[in-house]
């Protein structure tokens, strides 16, 4: 869903029943889940923790941790893995 929304709450507000229940279920579990995420709007969903990246070309900028999306079909939830969180264990295959 594309949106020029500031909040969540106007997100959440947006979207048709059942979407907006579901949205809403799943903002509750994340909050519960990862309180140290603090809330913010990033690419126009609704997001959860920020974390700034920078390529190796030297782009740079921030982006939400754990986002949520209400799409045409479906509900999708996005999430960045820091670097060394995404590095697997010694031992492991």
């Amino acid at each position: 869903m594309r949106t020029t929304s500031k909040t969540h709450e106007e997100y959440f507000a947006a979207l048709a029943e059942p979407r907006q229940g579901e949205l809403r279920a799943l903002h509750a579990l994340i909050r519960e889940s990862a309180p140290d995420l603090a809330p913010t709007m990033e690419f126009g969903m609704p997001g959860y923790g920020r974390y700034h990246y920078r390529y190796a070309s030297g782009r740079e900028g921030d982006a939400a941790t754990v986002s949520p999306a209400s799409n045409k079909n479906s509900i999708s939830l996005y999430e960045l893995l820091r670097a060394a969180a995404a590095t697997p264990p010694a031992g492991a295959v």
